[in-house]
């Protein structure tokens, strides 16, 4: 969900970012809209968090 660009730098989809939480640990914020949008992307990154036991927390659907 991200590329780099010409410039060497990342660029990330309008509906994936990087974050933390407050304890400090790294997390990825995924747009529930994403659903509707892409669904490939959404089932990817589903069975992604899936294949490597990753938490799952639902956001608010106003948060982005």
């Amino acid at each position: 969900m991200s590329v780099f660009g010409s410039d060497n730098r990342m660029t990330y989809s309008p509906y994936v970012r990087p974050a933390c939480n407050l304890r400090g640990d790294k997390t990825v914020l995924v747009d529930s809209r994403i659903h509707d949008i892409e669904p490939l992307a959404y089932n990817f990154l589903k069975n992604f968090a899936k294949d490597n036991d990753l938490q799952i927390d639902p956001l608010p659907d106003d948060y982005f």
